[in-house]
Order: structure tokens, then C-alpha cells, then sequence
């Protein structure tokens, strides 16, 4: 985490007061019909700022904090595949430059790994620094009790 308990706490009570209503992911064009005038977002903000940025919306993204949160998406093999070798084929794919291309194409998505991709260069160029996966890790091995209780006590902050 990458600010302690507290103040994300204090900070949430802040931001309850000044909500206009809730929104579901998927629920951007809400935002950009002038609905909602902001939208707070964990994950996914840059993306959907592409996705509408290329449908003629005037929607920026903004970072709430740095380092940023990465969020990754992740590819599997399932165990007893009936065609392990050919889903391990298009896992690799997926993460080569032509497979990020193509998710860039169809998704508004690419990894910040990969070079050359859409993401990585939007880093470079804004310069935003990305918080470390084992800083992330080691917020979720802390004490998984503390850290549902913590997300039990913001979700009802939330819901008021």
C-alpha cells in the first residue's frame, strides 16, 4: 500500500462526502455524456481513456498517486488442457509485440513489459513511475485478515 491505513481512511471519508453517486466498471460513457463530471478509478483508467479518446471523447486520465498501482493481465494454461502446448503457443504470443498490437487494436490494452507497446511508451512519455510487484505482494501477505478488514470498512464507507 502505498499509503498506510490511516490516511486512505481520512482520505476515502473526504471523498464519500463529494460523491455524485456510484459507478460500475464499464460505466465510462456516463462519464463522458457529462453525467458524472469525474470518475475515480483503481484500475484500467488509462485504458478506457484510449478506448474513448479514439471514439472522439474528451475523457484525460489522471493518476491519484505515485508510484501507480500497475494492474497486469495475466494468461493461464489450465492444468488437463486438452491442448496445453497449443494455449502455451498463444500465451507466449500474447506477450510478444504482435499479440500486444493486436490487444491494442481490439482492447485500448498493452502491457508496460513489453517495449515498443502503447503503454510503455505512455509511461516513458508522462513519466510515471510504476509501484514494484513485490511491494505489492507484500502488502497482500501482511495479514490477509487485515487487509479484507480494511476492505470490508472502506466498501461500507463507500455505500453511504
Amino acid at each position: 500500500m502505498i499509503w498506510n491505513e490511516e490516511r486512505v481512511k481520512n482520505f476515502t471519508r473526504k471523498l464519500v462526502v463529494l460523491s455524485g453517486g456510484r459507478l460500475r466498471y464499464g460505466e465510462e460513457e456516463r462519464v463522458v455524456s457529462g453525467e458524472f463530471p469525474i470518475a475515480a478509478n483503481m484500475g484500467g483508467a488509462v485504458e478506457q481513456m484510449w478506448k474513448w479518446q479514439g471514439k472522439g471523447a474528451p475523457l484525460i486520465a489522471v493518476t491519484g498517486s505515485n508510484p501507480v498501482l500497475p494492474s497486469y493481465f495475466q494468461l493461464g494454461v489450465p492444468k488437463n488442457s486438452a491442448h496445453p502446448n497449443l494455449a502455451k503457443l498463444l500465451a507466449a504470443f500474447m506477450v510478444s509485440r504482435e499479440g500486444q498490437a493486436i490487444l491494442e487494436k481490439h482492447e485500448s490494452a498493452s502491457s508496460h513489459l513489453v517495449d515498443g507497446t502503447k503503454m510503455a511508451k505512455y509511461l516513458c512519455d508522462t513519466r510515471i513511475v510504476l509501484q514494484q510487484p513485490k511491494d505489492s505482494i507484500a502488502f497482500y501477505l501482511k495479514g490477509e485478515e487485515g487487509g479484507l478488514e480494511l476492505k470490508e470498512e472502506l466498501t461500507k464507507m463507500l455505500k453511504q
